[in-house]
């Protein structure tokens, strides 16, 4: 069904989105139910038992405690039941049958005792007032207490234990306990994670207010993953970044990759070429992979990073260092981002997480890109015209290229077909349109993402779990685009007999989106669209424009037999369905058995199969295919032959990945002696990974028959309206890539005392694809490390920092370009003319390349001030990229110039500092973390100089290598500009210099640049910033918590653009600095934008857009985010253990920058909109 613009609203899908959303909230319904409902079903089926084993049974089912005292189970016999399913009163009364037991549940805690002989008649309360009668313990209250923090903020999960007892429970939401009145003489021990243990008599217990331990936060209990092994933080050598979960969901996307931006400490985030990536301490490689390696629970993920769901992400480790990420091999050169999914917990009762949230972004800023107003357009057109310009245009009736409205008027009334005043007012008209207002209103949308997740966990003493499933529905800001994501996971775990453990994890993920780029087709031509271009009248009639032809000419199309061939860009958006389709399975297991306590053998093996799927049909409607069928339409004098049949034309391609890893290691874990510890990990792995791919297409598509029509690829047609001598398109294509590897790797770390740790590691790759010798196939890379514990030794009293520790590691990383290798390869494609098959080579044969080496030192400091008032740590590291792939000469005799070799080589240096502080306790309680990097690279050897235009093109956007310009001594992405002279006071050409003295000889300062570039050219700096960091403060006050994170960078500088008069004339390229240009003597006074000469002198446009007067720095501070939560208190659903709401603004705006001109330095093309999500999380 269509809405009132003709756009499709799809109302099936639509129906089945809620059907899913209905079937997901049903199955919350039903998982509460009977979480609340049959939580306390028990099953026990036993033959002579002892009670003991049936109590534990019981425990685990239920998640209570029986409490008892020896002597009372002493003489009960064993016992043989078969309860099945039955409430837990019910199950207890089965047992007292058999076992002569009393029960009384006072909370989670069933105190048990003998049945007595005679039911003694006191225990009754008598009506009358027995004032002096002790009560029994049927009439004594049961013991309550409340445990809070400092604040007297309720903590959650305290653990209550009586003391000399297996007696134990914990807190609510509300931080309530419960206990037995037997235990009213007992001792008490309140402990919670982070806080002193408290210790107090049940008979004086009321509200007990635990205080923070003065133990570093860092140190209590928190873990490092390196992918293969988890290590506590204490013993790591390495440098880990680490970002929690709380810290993980204070951000808000569909994607793992985003929630890191700004939080993560040492990852430089570039979003200006669209795709996000990720620089950890800056640049190690030339031509080789520059992304760090993604892990996902403990092995190398091949697919798309876009597939995970966020909400299954338990916390993130960054490896920083040679000692963190060397076990990783060849693969671990530009950092390893290590993530950890969720999973059950042994002896957890289930817990059901439930959450959602909806983010609206802004509507595109189509007014960001400074551009010429429609105004001064027009009359730059009336001036051309007069000037001849168009002339060619207007009589070319070989390609009838296509024009303007105002080209079209006045080519009129010079034919004297209307007149002078007409076309005036016709002219006039067009002023007040502005295409811009057009595109955002039929085109551009508010962006619109729904996010929907349920998972729950739990498990026994031999079997945990954890099952999750989640819905993303993202409406993206350009109308026809969506991204549709289902995700299901499930990971379990088994240990049938002592000592084995048996893992296994499944995910499956679907993604459905779909692409429309009508938008990005709305062009004259070769040129842009015209600014005054209208898109659809009063009335609400969608008009046409003129696209490939001119408008003349396609309106007497229909007149020689052929189709409509007008372009109507609102009605393009109904007339083709551009859907992809992902899918991806993964599947993980893993065994472990241990030998003896610390000593363990472990396999492991993942698969993961990501199958693509993409279908783009353009109907008869659309222009592409009514364009194609026209342009191949043979006229006859009598008769018209259409070449291509009408129907749709539809493209589709299809791709499969298939990752396999296997991997079987010792590893060792624990005490050796007193005061001596060991972890360490040796083994082998072995990894596959194919990726095939094919593409076609089909002319003449029935979409209702699911037929096709044959098409004559061989022949040659002359095509409409050139009259060319062409062939049909043949859009078919093969892909297939095989790589293999092996490794062999071992990792060891030594403690003594908790004060001294030094740790190793080595690892060896091998792959065929570094040469045909054995010395080439393999790379063995190692890593070192030290770390001293300074305040562990006796020595040490620094009351006032109470936490000191310094780390020292030294290692070498690898990194590989898989685009060489050892062997001659080539490429097919088809020749334009003969239609045969040709090969291309594309790389010359080179016995000797090896893997790319970078060695990298880092040396710590970490601290803590008392009470954890200010704590952090300060790294220094330094880095040295050797062997690394570049162009180097090659004799031309052998068909190439260059070649791509082990031939150059980089260092780098940088500095991390992180600070985390506590500067408020209460009322409010208000903490900051400080985080701040900086890294430098620079190219140390390099064969080849760079095209002289590469000096002057920001290669760090699209990534393309072929754009690169390494220069020795500067940075990989560096920026080099022309002299500014200023302008000719007379003519308002630009100026430069050319032997020393000002000149306006383009040509020849060129020809000067070129053959000394560094001479001649001024370094502009770098486009990436070398320092970066973030600023995030947290309120808490009482159930509210706000935080929110400042960004900011420096050092870095940017081109920003400007006119080109050849690019307006030829492509209409406009720039608002039309409207600042020099016109008269004396505006170089107030402008330095060069006057406009026509023709066009490109090489005039191509100095002044290359000069040091279009440099701005980047330097800016931007509030990145803010985050506003409450966290509600149920106190009458104790069902419900947590619900929190929240509302999240992300991308909110700069608050200073270094450079005037309204661009954002990060988005100069296109800014991000600010988005607002608001969502909630429960705990069931």
């Amino acid at each position: 069904m269509r809405n009132t613009y003709g756009i499709t609203i799809p109302y099936r899908k639509i129906m089945r989105i809620s059907s899913l959303l209905i079937c997901i909230q049903l199955f919350a319904a039903y998982l509460f139910a009977a979480h609340t409902s049959t939580a306390q079903r028990i099953s026990v089926e036993t033959d002579r038992a002892t009670v003991r084993e049936v109590f534990r049974q019981i425990e685990k089912q239920a998640n209570i405690t029986f409490s008892y005292q020896e002597s009372t189970l002493a003489d009960v016999p064993p016992l043989t039941l078969r309860i099945s399913n039955k409430s837990l009163p019910e199950a207890l009364s089965e047992i007292s049958k058999q076992a002569k037991l009393d029960f009384k549940q006072v909370g989670k805690v069933i105190a048990v005792s003998k049945v007595k002989a005679k039911p003694v008649q006191t225990l009754r309360p008598k009506p009358q007032d027995n004032t002096n009668e002790k009560p029994t313990v049927e009439q004594q209250q049961p013991i309550r207490g409340k445990v809070t923090d400092e604040n007297g903020e309720p903590l959650q999960g305290a653990s209550v234990r009586v003391q000399g007892t297996q007696v134990q429970t914990s807190t609510d939401a509300e931080g309530i306990f419960t206990l037995p009145p037997q235990y009213n003489n007992a001792s008490l021990e309140i402990s919670y994670l982070g806080f002193d243990t408290y210790r107090v008599l049940a008979k004086n217990v009321e509200v007990v207010k635990l205080q923070k331990s003065e133990a570093s936060i860092q140190e209590i209990n928190i873990a490092v993953s390196t992918g293969y092994q988890t290590l506590p933080a204490e013993r790591a050598t390495g440098s880990f970044a680490k970002v929690d979960n709380e810290l993980f969901n204070r951000q808000v996307s569909t994607d793992v990759i985003s929630r890191l931006k700004a939080i993560a400490p040492s990852i430089l985030f570039d979003e200006r070429g669209g795709t996000p990536r990720l620089t950890i301490r800056g640049i190690s490689t030339i031509f080789g992979n520059d992304q760090p390696l993604i892990v996902v629970d403990g092995f190398v993920y091949d697919g798309d990073i876009q597939n995970i769901n966020p909400n299954d992400v338990e916390d993130i480790d960054i490896l920083r260092d040679a000692a963190a990420a060397s076990i990783w091999g060849v693969r671990a050169g530009n950092g390893v981002v290590v993530i950890k999914t969720k999973r059950g917990q042994t002896d957890q009762p289930m817990k059901i997480e439930l959450n959602s949230n909806v983010n609206i972004g802004q509507k595109p800023d189509m007014f960001y890109q400074s551009q010429m107003t429609p105004t001064d357009f027009i009359d730059l057109e009336i001036d051309l015209f007069d000037r001849g310009y168009y002339n060619g245009d207007i009589n070319n009736t070989t390609s009838r290229p296509p024009l303007s409205p105002v080209v079209e008027i006045l080519a009129l009334k010079r034919s004297n077909t209307i007149t002078e005043a007409e076309a005036n007012r016709q002219i006039d008209a067009l002023r007040n349109n502005d295409v811009r207002n057009d595109l955002s209103r039929y085109f551009y949308q508010n962006s619109l993402n729904q996010q929907y997740n349920l998972n729950m966990r739990g498990g026994s003493g031999k079997h945990t779990y954890y099952i999750s499933g989640g819905y993303d529905r993202n409406l993206s800001s350009q109308i026809g685009n969506n991204y549709n994501r289902l995700s299901l996971n499930t990971q379990q775990t088994f240990t049938p007999i002592k000592n084995l453990d048996i893992n296994g994890r499944f995910s499956y993920m679907q993604s459905n989106s779909s692409l429309n780029r009508t938008v990005d087709e709305i062009k004259l031509g070769a040129r842009n669209i015209y600014p005054y271009a209208s898109l659809i009248d009063d009335e609400g009639n969608h008009l046409p424009i003129a696209n490939k032809y001119r408008m003349l000419y396609v309106q007497n199309a229909e007149n020689l037999g052929l189709l409509n061939w007008q372009y109507v860009p609102l009605d393009e958006l109904n007339n083709r369905n551009n859907q992809n389709t992902l899918v991806e399975n993964r599947f993980a297991a893993n065994v472990k058995y241990t030998f003896i306590k610390g000593l363990a053998a472990e396999a492991s093996y993942q698969y993961l199969r990501q199958s693509g799927n993409g279908r783009n049909e353009q109907n008869m409607e659309s222009f592409f295919t009514r364009d194609l069928i026209n342009s191949y339409t043979s006229i006859f004098s009598n008769r018209i032959k259409r070449n291509i049949l009408e129907g749709a034309i539809l493209d589709f391609s299809n791709s499969v990945l298939n990752s396999q890893t296997g991997r079987a290691a010792i590893t060792y874990n624990g005490e050796v002696a007193a005061k001596h510890e060991i972890a360490a990990i040796a083994g082998f792995e072995v990894r596959e990974v194919t990726s095939k791919g094919n593409r076609s297409r089909l002319y003449g598509y029935d979409e209702l028959t699911g037929t096709s029509l044959a098409i004559n690829y061989d022949s040659l047609y002359r095509t409409l309206p050139a009259n060319t001598l062409i062939r049909i398109p043949l859009s078919e294509g093969v892909s297939n890539i095989l790589d293999r590897f092996r490794s062999f790797f071992a990792n060891a770390s030594y403690t003594y005392n908790n004060k001294y740790t030094v740790s190793g590691s080595a690892r060896i790759d091998q792959s065929n694809l570094f040469g045909v010798s054995t010395n080439l196939k393999s790379v063995p890379l190692w890593s070192a490390g030290l770390k001293y514990s300074i305040d562990k030794e006796e020595f040490y009293k620094v009351d006032w920092l109470p936490m000191l520790k310094v780390r020292a590691t030294y290692g070498y990383n690898g990194n590989l370009d898989n685009t060489v290798t050892a062997y001659t390869t080539a490429g097919t494609t088809t020749t334009a003319f003969t239609g045969q098959r040709a090969a291309v080579l594309r790389n010359p044969p080179n016995t000797n390349l090896r893997w790319e080496r970078s060695a990298m030192f880092n040396a710590a400091i970490d601290f803590g001030l008392k009470n954890n008032r200010l704590s952090g740590s300060v790294e220094y590291f330094t880095r040295k990229g050797t062997d690394l792939i570049g162009n180097g000469p090659l004799n031309s005799i052998t068909g190439f110039t260059a070649f791509k070799g082990n031939v150059a080589s980089m260092k780098g240096k940088g500095v991390d500092i992180i600070l985390n502080s506590i500067n408020i306790l209460k009322p409010i309680k208000w903490s900051t973390t400080f985080m701040y990097s900086y890294a430098a690279d620079e190219i140390t050897d390099y064969q080849i100089k760079p095209n002289l235009a590469l000096y002057y093109s920001d290669a760090s956007v699209g990534r393309y290598n072929f754009d690169y310009s390494p220069v020795e001594g500067k940075p990989l992405f560096n920026l080099f500009s022309n002299r500014w002279a200023g302008l000719n006071p007379d003519t308002g050409d630009p100026q430069g210099y050319l032997d020393g003295e000002v000149s306006t000889n383009y040509a020849a300062m060129s020809t000067a640049a070129s053959n000394a570039p560094l001479d001649l050219l001024v370094y502009s700096g770098t486009v990436l910033p070398p320092s970066f960091g973030a600023i995030r403060n947290i309120f808490d006050y009482k159930q509210f918590s706000l935080s929110f994170n400042v960004s900011f960078r420096y050092g870095h500088v940017f081109r920003r653009n400007g006119i080109n008069y050849t690019s307006l004339l030829s492509y209409y390229q406009t720039h608002a600095e039309f409207a600042d240009r020099w016109q008269n003597p004396g505006d170089e006074l107030q402008t330095n934008i060069p006057s406009m000469v026509y023709p066009a002198n490109s090489n005039r446009d191509i100095f002044y857009g290359r000069s040091e007067i279009r440099i701005e720095k980047g330097d800016h501070i931007r509030l990145q985010d803010i985050n506003l939560s409450y966290t509600f208190r149920p106190v009458h659903l104790s069902t419900i253990k947590g619900i929190s709401a929240f509302v999240y603004a992300n991308n909110v705006g700069i608050l200073w920058k270094a450079t005037e001109v309204d661009i954002d330095p990060d988005y100069p093309t296109m800014k991000l909109p600010l988005t607002t999500a608001i969502g909630f999380r429960a705990n069931l």
